[in-house]
């Protein structure tokens, strides 16, 4: 939960008080997991827009120009 969060995973280890980052990874890794496909998809979506601009960002060009 803390992780989902955005609580940073070396702060968690401190905190459950694991003298190793790789115990509470291995804890944690369903949840890493969800939060590297997450972040994939937000990749993908921040490609996607860059690769095809909207029209929208066009026409709000366009609307301050009359």
């Amino acid at each position: 939960m803390l992780f989902r969060a955005g609580v940073d995973l070396n702060e968690i280890r401190a905190l459950l008080r694991h003298t190793r980052l790789a115990t509470t990874a291995d804890i944690y890794i369903d949840v890493l997991a969800d939060v590297r496909r997450e972040t994939a998809r937000s990749m993908d979506d921040i490609l996607t827009r860059l690769r095809n601009p909207t029209t929208d960002t066009e026409n709000e060009g366009e609307e301050g120009a009359t």
